[in-house]
């Protein structure tokens, strides 16, 4: 399933992100992202469990993925 990510879903997203990197946590934090009207991120759910997501920008007419 596919839900847009919420600040309840920080210690999920923090745990995928540091498979990617190390230092995810401090190079992404999802409060500040979620509190910008500029950003959304959509998570890929199984069972519960966050497998994925997608940060997108949207800036004037262009979307940055």
């Amino acid at each position: 399933m596919i839900m847009e990510i919420t600040i309840d879903d920080i210690s999920l997203y923090n745990k995928l992100g540091s498979e990617l990197n190390d230092n995810f946590e401090k190079l992404f934090d999802l409060e500040g992202l979620l509190n910008n009207n500029y950003n959304k991120i959509l998570g890929y759910y199984e069972s519960n469990i966050l497998r994925g997501f997608i940060h997108i920008t949207i800036s004037f007419e262009v979307f940055d993925i």
